[in-house]
């Protein structure tokens, strides 16, 4: 074609360049929101698209604050990294590991490596991808999958190879029952003794420990990439980490809260079987199976029917999520102190709704969903599958009892224990320094942390 009609043709197409041309820079401008990381590991899968979204479920568009502002808290470097290795347990305890990494990562400016896919005892290829929504923990700070920056950092083989690269925090003198982080740094005692105060009240008789502060460890502070190896991260990031700023730690409470939670895809799933529920109902968690403690796993059905009674009127309709599997072993042990007095309910009651959109390990926090969503929840004493429930259920606006209750604890009078059922900060006292903060849920995590 001669230059006179290129000329001639492009004069007479120019709108239609124009809006081509408009249109691919709006494109890169889209994709480079998504900071270049991969996210379709995350994004609905193709079995569940033709759900309704469950919207009036998902707590964190619900909240009073928007939780990310990068104005007060600026987005961490994205050449500065922490990855580690989750707890290699159930998935409550792989949830903790994650969320003391995001916290961890963000105080001190670092991008956080989610862990490649694995296997172990009850999580075939667990990959904290397919639980909870990547793109909504990037908004947050950056995040990136491992295949990602192991390419991008040369690593090859085993995922702790990624120790050839990183410095290796590996602190077995630091349990979280015996010692806390602060953040920035620890109060001088003899210039600060308010601040010296706070802080050992927030650490209990933990302060008969190790103190380490985050803003001064010198492995925090200058190594590019650090690396938390197995076992090293597993309690509540809010009662482990004291933020001496309480706005600081109201901002990050809030992120946990709105950017790491569960996809929402298995809210849209679990809400099948509530639509299909009654309205008002109870609900409980009966720990059976493997449990390790063995006086909650051995307690029997006539207990929690007394223990209860004060809590869920006669005549109640009640969820039942129990891990026990054998339906004679629970009709035996469990179910007959309860046919007489309440309507019991089930998952397998409902499970032919929602079989087609079931992914791999999603049964259980389905089930975790609903029982959040009763008029009251008793959970089962040292439990994570419990304390996450007691934890949507504080997070959700539209919940009115926010209360802690056991299958364990008779009501009211179970409940006068201080120790146990504290209501001053904070709530954690030497009982649960004794069994692990891991083992239940405390209010700090969402009671006014919307406050700015």
């Amino acid at each position: 074609m001669k230059l006179a009609n290129v000329k001639v043709w492009l004069n007479m197409r120019r709108k239609y360049v124009l809006a081509a041309a408009l249109g691919l820079v709006l494109l890169i401008a889209l994709l480079s929101l998504h900071g270049g990381q991969e996210a379709d590991v995350s994004a609905r899968s193709p079995v569940t698209s033709d759900l309704v979204s469950a919207d009036a479920l998902y707590y964190w568009r619900h909240q009073k604050v928007k939780a990310v502002n990068t104005a007060y808290w600026p987005r961490a470097k994205s050449d500065r990294f922490l990855a580690f290795k989750s707890w290699h347990a159930g998935f409550n305890n792989e949830r903790i590991s994650l969320e003391l990494a995001f916290v961890f990562a963000g105080l001190t400016n670092r991008t956080l490596v989610l862990p490649p896919s694995y296997r172990h005892y009850n999580l075939n290829q667990f990959m904290y991808e397919k639980f909870f929504e990547f793109e909504d923990m990037n908004k947050a700070m950056p995040v990136i999958a491992y295949k990602d920056f192991a390419e991008q950092e040369g690593i090859t083989g085993s995922y702790d190879n990624i120790a050839t690269k990183a410095t290796v925090l590996r602190w077995p003198d630091f349990s979280n029952s015996k010692s806390i982080f602060v953040y920035p740094e620890v109060p001088d005692k003899s210039k600060e003794p308010e601040e010296w105060e706070k802080m050992e009240k927030f650490a209990r008789r933990r302060r008969l420990g190790l103190i380490r502060d985050l803003k001064t460890d010198p492995a925090l502070v200058n190594d590019r990439i650090v690396y938390f190896p197995d076992h090293q991260l597993f309690t509540h990031f809010y009662a482990y980490i004291y933020i001496r700023d309480p706005a600081l730690d109201r901002y990050f409470k809030r992120l946990v809260r709105d950017h790491v939670h569960l996809r929402s895809d298995i809210y849209d799933t679990a809400a099948l079987i509530l639509n299909a529920m009654p309205k008002e109902f109870y609900t409980i968690h009966f720990r059976r199976g493997d449990f390790q403690y063995k006086n909650q796993r051995q307690l029997s059905g006539e207990a929690i029917s007394i223990n209860i009674a004060g809590l869920v009127p006669e005549g109640s309709t009640i969820y039942l999520a129990t891990d026990e599997s054998d339906m004679k072993v629970l009709n035996n042990e469990f179910l007959k102190y309860f046919t007489g007095k309440y309507k019991v309910i089930m998952y397998r009651d409902y499970e032919d709704l929602v079989q087609k959109y079931i992914q791999p390990n999603w049964v259980g926090i389905i089930e975790q969903i609903i029982c959040s969503r009763g008029i009251r929840f008793i959970g089962t004493r040292l439990s994570t599958y419990s304390g996450y429930i007691t934890r949507i259920r504080g997070y959700s606006p539209d919940i009115a009892d926010k209360n802690i209750y056991f299958t364990d604890a008779k009501y009211p009078e179970g409940y006068k224990d201080d120790g146990v059922f504290s209501k001053e900060w904070p709530r954690w006292g030497d009982y649960w320094l004794d069994h692990g903060l891991w083992a239940r849920e405390f209010e700090e995590a969402w009671d006014g942390i919307d406050e700015v």
